[in-house]
C-alpha cells in the first residue's frame, strides 16, 4: 500500500548532506551486492505474519517464527498491506485504538492515526489498498467499520450484524466476514460500498476460524465451537466458492486449532497460524504440515542461534559497515 508509507514520514525531513547521501548510497549498494541478505527477516519484501498471541512474526516463505522484542505489551490484530508492510491495529483484549506500523529495518514500531472506536476481538481485511478494521467488542458487540485511507481513519457503512472473534479474508475485490461468537453462522460481503447478508450459511456455527482466499475460493479450516455438546477446537475444513456460493468440505485438518488472523497464499502453500501451531496447506497435493512455534534468532533465523554480538548475521552486517565505510547512526536516514 503505497499510501501508507507516506504517512509515517516525518512532515519535515532532514536535509542531507552531499556526504550523507553518498555513504547511503554506498550502504544500498552494499544490500545489493550481498546474496545473504535476500534471506534477511528484517527486508518486507515477501509475505509477513505476525502471531499476536505469542509475540512472533513468521516468515511464509522459510517457515521460522522469530520473536520480536518491540510488539506491544497487549499485541493487537496485525494484517500486511499490499506492499509488504505490516499493521497493528487495535487490541486483541482491551479496547485499545492505537495502530502501528512495524518497521523492520529499524526494529521498531511506528504509531499511526488513532481508530475512532477502541475495539478488540475485532478482524481485519485489506480491500483495494485500504486497511478495514472490523466489529469487535468495546461495552458490547460492535458491527461498526472503519476504514484506514493511509493517513486517517474513516467510519464506512457498519455490518448488517454485530460480530467479535469473526474472521475476515478478501476474495474478487471484495471483503467477505465468517462467524462470530454469538454462534453466528452468517456470511457478509463488502464491495467497498455496502454490506450485503448472503443466503447461504457456514455448515457450523463457530468462532475462530482460518480463512485464506485463492483462486475464486475462500479455505475455512478449523475454528473454536462455543457449543456446550461440543466444546473445543474445530478439525473441520471447507471450500467455499464466492461465485456459485457453495460449500465443498475437504479433508479433515488433522490438527485442531482455532485462530485469530487470517492466513496467506505463497508459492502454492497457504499458511495458518493457530493458537497451538503454525500450518502449511499444500493446495496442489492437498498435504498438511505443522510448524512448530519455537523462536528462531531475528538476526539469522536459527534456532540455535543465542542472538546478541554472536549472532553470525550480525558480525557480517557489521563487517560489511565497516568494509563500506558508513557509520553505523546513518543507518536511521533509510
Amino acid at each position: 500500500m503505497g499510501s501508507l508509507l507516506c504517512c509515517c514520514e516525518p512532515a519535515a525531513p532532514k536535509k542531507r548532506s552531499q556526504d550523507t547521501k553518498q555513504s547511503i548510497n554506498m550502504l544500498s549498494t552494499a544490500y545489493s551486492l550481498s546474496s545473504y541478505l535476500d534471506d534477511l527477516p528484517n527486508a518486507p519484501t515477501s509475505s509477513i505474519m505476525i502471531d499476536g498471541s505469542s509475540g512472533m512474526i513468521y516468515y511464509p516463505d522459510k517457515e521460522t517464527f522469530c520473536t520480536i522484542d518491540y510488539l506491544p505489551k497487549i499485541p493487537g490484530k496485525a494484517i500486511q498491506t499490499e506492499n509488504n508492510m505490516v499493521l497493528i491495529v487495535g487490541s486483541g483484549g482491551f479496547p485499545f485504538v492505537n495502530t502501528y506500523k512495524v518497521d523492520l529495518i529499524h526494529q521498531r514500531l511506528i504509531k499511526l492515526d488513532d481508530l475512532n472506536q477502541g475495539r478488540f476481538f475485532h478482524a481485519l481485511a485489506n480491500l483495494k489498498n485500504k486497511i478495514y478494521a472490523i466489529g469487535g467488542c468495546l461495552s458490547g458487540i460492535l458491527k461498526s467499520v472503519e476504514m484506514f485511507d493511509g493517513d486517517n481513519w474513516i467510519e464506512v457503512e457498519p455490518m448488517c450484524l454485530p460480530r467479535e472473534h469473526h474472521s475476515a479474508t478478501t476474495c474478487n475485490d471484495k471483503i467477505y466476514v465468517f462467524a462470530g461468537d454469538d454462534l453466528n453462522d452468517g456470511i457478509e460481503e463488502y464491495d467497498g460500498k455496502r454490506w450485503m447478508l448472503l443466503p447461504v450459511t457456514l455448515p457450523l456455527k463457530i468462532r475462530e476460524i482460518g480463512l485464506c482466499s485463492f483462486n475464486n475460493s475462500i479455505y475455512i479450516v478449523g475454528g473454536y465451537r462455543f457449543v456446550l455438546s461440543k466444546l473445543g477446537d474445530s478439525s473441520r475444513f471447507w471450500r467455499f466458492d464466492v461465485k456459485d456460493q457453495r460449500f465443498e468440505e475437504l479433508q479433515n485438518f488433522p490438527y485442531a486449532d482455532s485462530f485469530e488472523d487470517s492466513g496467506v497464499y505463497t508459492k502454492g502453500d497457504m499458511h495458518f497460524i493457530g493458537k497451538k501451531s503454525g500450518y502449511v496447506y499444500d493446495v496442489e497435493f492437498g498435504n498438511w504440515r505443522v510448524i512448530e512455534k519455537k523462536s528462531a534468532c531475528i538476526k539469522c533465523r536459527s534456532t540455535k542461534c543465542k542472538g546478541g554480538k554472536y549472532c553470525p548475521w550480525s558480525r557480517r552486517k557489521l563487517a560489511l559497515l565497516m568494509y563500506k565505510y558508513v557509520k553505523i547512526e546513518q543507518i536511521n536516514y533509510l
